[in-house]
């Protein structure tokens, strides 16, 4: 019986690890969610990179890749802004890492968090695809309950497409975001109200309301971000996520609220706007909750210049002259 129970605790530690080496070997960024998250965020960071100057930078999921325009800052308020909204799947450590790799003295970040980064971190596929096909060093920032995490999440399906995608690759055609959907500064622009999915579209409907949380884990990862940004000259302000109405009742989630609040006062944290000013109608919803069409996009985009004008944006103005000179 003893070695028994030895046996099964060893299988049980061992296993993830010849997992996590078999998906090392196998060229997993050609599984599509791995390459479309993949190339996207190439293509983001990319252009965070290119900007010598202080900027405006938007971190979050894809509420915020869809739900904000970093051209129509450039264009309308002469910021320069860029947006780096990807998947809110990646979870908040690795997206607070994502960030970091582009921040330089003068910027400021704008996170406007899924409510689910603020509860402990999930770890859904998205993350395991994104390292383990395109960012494994990540993999070595983790400890090791964070990596056993990381390998469990993988699920059965996710494991057959490694396998198969050695010989034949997925599809790009229908991935959820391309390179060329985006505009030069990382907003989504298939978001078009003729390219409704309309059964997705159905679906939000019937979708729940929930109550969130306020965890101890995000708190550490958002006070992590902050000390790195401070060592480079960079600082961020909260806001709120842009939400389908329905799923988050502000009455609901008063304690939430309440927490975060107090959170980022004992901590010298800003955060801009109130989270109805972020509640969007089903009629304005592209496919997702956090997702508005193009329209709502726009004025999503008009309500944060309106949230930041009480901040100095003078450092990050100039954009529309540049962008000339660059022609």
């Amino acid at each position: 019986m003893k070695r028994f129970f030895i046996g099964l605790g060893a299988g049980f530690f061992v296993t993830p690890l010849l997992l996590l080496a078999l998906a090392l070997g196998l060229p997993t960024e050609k599984v599509g969610p791995a390459r479309w998250v993949g190339d996207c965020l190439k293509v983001k960071l990319a252009v965070a990179r290119e900007e010598a100057k202080p900027q405006i930078i938007i971190l979050s999921g894809s509420n915020a890749l869809y739900g904000f325009s970093a051209r129509s800052m450039r264009e309308r308020a002469d910021l320069r802004a860029v947006n780096l909204g990807m998947h809110a799947g990646l979870g908040l450590k690795y997206t607070l890492y994502y960030g970091l790799s582009v921040a330089k003295k003068g910027d400021l970040f704008v996170l406007p968090f899924e409510y689910e980064f603020y509860e402990p971190e999930r770890y859904e596929g998205a993350l395991s695809l994104q390292i383990l096909a395109n960012d494994p060093a990540f993999f070595g920032k983790l400890s090791p309950p964070e990596q056993f995490k990381l390998i469990a999440s993988i699920t059965a399906s996710e494991w057959i497409a490694f396998v198969r995608n050695r010989t034949r690759p997925d599809p790009v055609e229908g991935a959820g975001c391309r390179p060329e959907s985006l505009t030069k500064y990382g907003d989504q622009t298939a978001n078009q109200r003729a390219g409704l999915d309309k059964k997705a579209h159905a679906l939000l409907a019937a979708r729940p309301a929930r109550v969130f949380s306020l965890s101890a884990e995000a708190k550490e990862n958002i006070l992590w971000f902050k000390r790195e940004l401070a060592k480079v000259g960079a600082s961020f302000v909260l806001a709120y996520p842009n939400t389908l109405e329905p799923i988050f009742n502000v009455e609901e989630n008063k304690a939430f609220l309440s927490d975060l609040d107090a959170f980022a006062a004992a901590e010298g944290i800003v955060i801009i706007g109130r989270p109805e000013d972020r509640a969007f109608s089903l009629d304005q919803a592209f496919d997702t909750n956090y997702h508005v069409d193009s329209v709502r996009q726009e004025e999503n985009t008009t309500i944060l210049l309106k949230q930041l004008g009480g901040i100095d944006l003078r450092p990050f103005q100039g954009a529309i002259e540049e962008q000339k000179d660059q022609r």
